[in-house]
């Protein structure tokens, strides 16, 4: 039911569908511009402004045009309503984003469940709805007014972003078209919200974008040459520390440079660990325990959401990391050689500050310094904390590590790692061809019963200083061992 009438609210009242009273212009006592009035079953009603002017001597001028306006606006609410949408005026496109985004933030979860999402994919969700904002040039749109044609050009728009001055919105251009698809994806799930909160009627289509194959967005990685070339340079830059504090940062970054490669755990994975989650790994020989541990990624900490024992030759550098810490070795202990009160502590903590772990903008920071220390050796190859991982996966398959047994260690899926670490610089041919027989293996065995021990790149290079050397000293003598072969052949031939 409409509101009665009342005169010193109302003046000039109109009826739009008389003699119903559920939608009406009026002027109010105190301006000349007509007004709309909507009864909105079961939401209320709604009072705004036709923007028509009237006059205050004579009800006929803009009296048409602003009943135009009231009952256009009247067919919209009851075709609304018909659709199952809400029909009262809403808010504008970014108010809506926030409470998406309010909603997303309430499904974070320490690792990845269902229904749920990690604090990563949350971070990532801000990001695309900021980009959605500059899309839209910053301009509120009201979502009874959404462009879906605007919307569709949204892949093209970003393949051309720029963080040129020129550019008005200056944004940071995509790597890839996975990078748009990621976006489009997180679009998708806003525009779901909006539907299912009866505001929107269908999903809006956007552009086609292809997207790129694994093998084409492999990750930089580290020849064997380049990793044995940067440990010296690295110890030398960790000696130049000016203060205690770089010292110590310096320490942990090297160490971490180390184990990444060796473990080949995420960064994520490492950057996680407690002390609690490194045991001694008592099934191995006693030669092998020297060097050998297990490191436990736990399922609130791993990517996948899964547990996962990591057999890896590191116990050295996490030893170097207890003691910059200052922690004392414990005598008569097992592996990592701590008091039980640090168990539950960060192995990667803050200097001076041994409950806090050391944060994103830390380990950038200290990226950043061995990419200048060692840039050198890489050229232009676009290494990162993860192409460490990389390093260390590529090796062992390089290697002969059967695929089935890289991959449980590793915490990923057989045909991931055909597809993005088959690659490795120079043995590209060789590891594509053990990858092969890896793959006829994994057909001919259902599960393995027994954790395998994979070996770091540090035991698989111990014996060779620089492997590069060390190939072409094979090649050279490959080539030798063929000509004395020939001579003896051609002389031979000469004593018939």
């Amino acid at each position: 039911m409409a509101r009665p009438y009342k005169g010193k609210f109302v003046k000039d009242k109109v009826l739009a569908f008389p003699p119903q009273e559920d939608c009406y212009i009026y002027k109010r006592p105190n301006t000349s511009v007509w007004q709309y009035f909507c009864s909105i079953p079961n939401e209320g009603e709604e009072r705004a402004t036709t923007k028509v002017k009237g006059s205050d001597d004579d009800i006929e001028v803009g009296k048409v045009l602003a009943l135009q306006v009231a009952r256009e606006r009247y067919y919209t609410i009851k075709s609304k309503q018909r659709d199952g949408l809400l029909a009262k005026r809403i808010k504008g496109l970014f108010e809506y984003i926030e409470l998406f985004l309010k909603e997303e933030q309430e499904r974070i979860a320490p690792f990845n469940q269902l229904d749920k999402i990690t604090a990563d994919t949350f971070r990532g969700r801000v990001l695309h709805m900021k980009l959605l904002k500059k899309y839209f040039k910053n301009k509120n749109e009201n979502i009874d007014n959404l462009n879906f044609d605007h919307l569709y050009n949204y892949p093209n728009w970003r393949k051309k972003t720029t963080c040129d001055l020129e550019n008005p919105i200056p944004v940071k251009p995509p790597k890839t078209n996975n990078t748009i698809s990621a976006e489009i994806s997180s679009f998708r799930l806003f525009f779901d919200y909006l539907i299912r909160s009866k505001l929107l009627g269908r999903r809006p289509i956007f552009a086609k974008n292809t997207r790129e194959k694994r093998r084409v967005l492999r990750r930089d990685c580290l020849t064997a040459l380049q990793y044995n070339q940067c440990r010296p340079t690295l110890r030398a830059w960790v000696k130049r520390g000016p203060t205690p504090t770089q010292i110590y940062n310096r320490t942990i970054f090297y160490n971490t440079f180390l184990i990444l490669t060796n473990s080949m755990l995420r960064p994520g994975e490492l950057n996680k660990l407690t002390w609690g989650d490194l045991e001694e790994a008592s099934a191995l020989s006693k030669e092998q325990q020297k060097r050998a541990h297990i490191i436990r990624v736990r399922a609130e900490t791993s990517k996948v959401g899964e547990s996962r024992p990591v057999f890896s030759y590191t116990k050295e550098y996490f030893g170097r990391i207890r003691e910059a810490l200052g922690i004392a070795k414990q005598p008569k202990t097992p592996f990592p050689h701590v008091p039980d009160e640090w168990l539950h502590m960060p192995v990667f903590s803050r200097y001076g500050h041994p409950e806090i772990p050391m944060g994103k903008g830390l380990w950038d920071r200290g990226w950043k310094e061995i990419k200048n220390e060692c840039m050198k050796y890489w050229g232009k190859k676009n290494v990162t904390w993860y192409s460490l991982r990389h390093t260390g996966i590529s090796f062992a398959c390089s290697n002969k590590v059967p695929m089935l047994t890289l991959s449980r260690v590793c915490g990923t899926g057989v045909k991931y790692i055909e597809d993005v670490y088959y690659h490795h610089e120079a043995e590209s041919r060789e590891t594509f061809e053990i990858l092969t027989q890896n793959r006829k293996f994994t057909e001919r065995v259902d599960k393995l019963k027994d954790d395998k021990v994979v070996a770091g790149i540090d035991t698989l290079l111990e014996d060779i200083d620089v492997l590069g050397e060390y190939q072409v000293k094979k090649e050279k003598s490959s080539q030798r061992k063929k000509l004395v072969e020939k001579k003896i052949v051609e002389h031979k031939r000469r004593g018939k």
